[in-house]
């Protein structure tokens, strides 16, 4: 009779579990609607700009969509609000080291035609007599 009474009532931490997924497709429904106006014009003017080109078109739709979001920028600081919440270190590539600096993460850069040409100035600095030098590397 005991496991009657128990399979009859819901289980409240199924209920709990629930709550966050229901919540979070709730605002994902919720903003697509708010800026379903965005997407609309955003897709026709692309369509028109772009009437030969539907890849150009779609990318076009995209980044203007992308730059008109509502609210983007509190969005942006949310994302950052919940990093710094849970302590994350890297975010978008970038890692915030323990004394709050921020380090960029690239990829490797190839300098061996730079080097050569810094060995070539050198070179023809120290045969005219001049040992100042100051070398700027364009970063590409």
């Amino acid at each position: 009779m005991n496991n009657n009474i128990n399979k009859d009532k819901t289980n409240p931490f199924q209920m709990e579990k629930l709550i966050l997924p229901i919540l979070f497709c709730t605002s994902i429904i919720v903003i697509g609607f708010i800026n379903i106006s965005n997407f609309q014009k955003s897709y026709n003017a692309s369509l028109e700009e772009n009437e030969s080109d539907l890849q150009k078109a779609l990318y076009t739709v995209e980044s203007k969509y992308a730059e008109n979001f509502v609210s983007k920028n509190n969005y942006i600081s949310l994302n950052g609000l919940f990093s710094k919440i849970i302590d994350e270190k890297e975010l978008n590539n970038v890692i915030k080291l323990d004394n709050g600096h921020l380090v960029q993460i690239t990829s490797l850069i190839n300098l061996e035609n730079q080097v050569s040409e810094v060995v070539k100035l050198d070179k023809v600095l120290k045969e005219k007599g001049n040992d100042k030098k100051k070398v700027m590397i364009r970063k590409r």
